[in-house]
């Protein structure tokens, strides 16, 4: 497969990190800003959907048993459930 420009859509300029998961059938992505914005994107769908603003830059993102698990620049770790 060939990726050409008109194949790339730009989801957010403000990213910092993005984790990948499949949720009922469903590919997700969920990412973090430098603005400290949580979103989730539908892979299928198209749908953005800002999840949580949790006050400053987000640095990490792991998912596990349908919590997320957020890293901030502030030293902080938070959770939050996806479901």
């Amino acid at each position: 497969m060939t990726v050409t420009k008109t194949d790339l859509k730009v989801l957010s300029n403000e990213v910092t990190c993005v984790v990948s998961v499949v949720e009922s059938g469903v590919g997700y992505l969920y990412f973090g800003t430098d603005k400290g914005v949580v979103r989730k994107y539908n892979m299928a769908s198209g749908a953005l959907t800002d999840i949580r603003d949790v006050g400053e830059k987000v640095l990490s993102l792991t998912l596990y048993s349908g919590t997320l698990y957020i890293g901030l620049a502030g030293g902080k770790l938070i959770s939050l459930t996806t479901s």
